[in-house]
């Protein structure tokens, strides 16, 4: 028996390489022996390939997402927490003191690069930065209070050197 539209009876669905056949959900072809080989068609073939792909897709974003909240690697073990040292000080205790103002708190916060020093005048809430390490983390230069050399010439507006100061701020670290 033959079909109209020509082949051996078969729903081939005209499959790439297949014999032509009317189109349906299997493409069936005969094979050796007298088997006959299916192949899925269509709409239920392609979203079942689709489920397989985000399903595998999702599965793996699932693991990563499983791995990071089950203690996934942190860094390293015996990392101690980053301290900031500080100290109070006065112009009695940095010599050549190099502010205006009578004191505050100097602190030293070290970090994976140089450290950074910074000063804070007794009675202020802001914190300055004493060093190219302090300043370009976002802390402001000392302006405000930052004494004019009395050594230096009149109206050159040198002021006194921060050496000491900061020297003293890293001691603390």
């Amino acid at each position: 028996m033959s079909s109209p539209a020509g082949g051996n009876g078969l729903n081939t669905g005209g499959a790439p390489g297949w014999p032509p056949g009317p189109r349906g959900p299997y493409a069936v072809r005969p094979v050796e022996g007298g088997r006959v080989a299916v192949q899925e068609q269509g709409k239920g073939r392609r979203r079942r390939e689709y489920a397989i792909a985000f399903g595998t897709v999702g599965g793996f974003l699932l693991l990563m997402w499983l791995v990071d909240v089950a203690g996934g690697d942190d860094g390293p073990k015996n990392q101690q927490p980053v301290r900031t040292a500080e100290r109070q000080v006065s112009s009695a205790e940095v010599s050549p003191w190099p502010f205006t103002v009578s004191g505050g708190t100097l602190r030293c916060r070290p970090g994976s690069g140089p450290k950074s020093v910074t000063f804070q005048p007794a009675g202020m809430t802001d914190e300055y930065g004493l060093n190219g390490a302090a300043q370009s983390s976002g802390y402001p230069r000392p302006e405000s209070f930052w004494a004019v050399d009395p050594q230096a010439a009149a109206g050159s507006g040198l002021r006194i050197s921060l050496e000491g100061a900061i020297a003293a701020g890293a001691a603390l670290c």
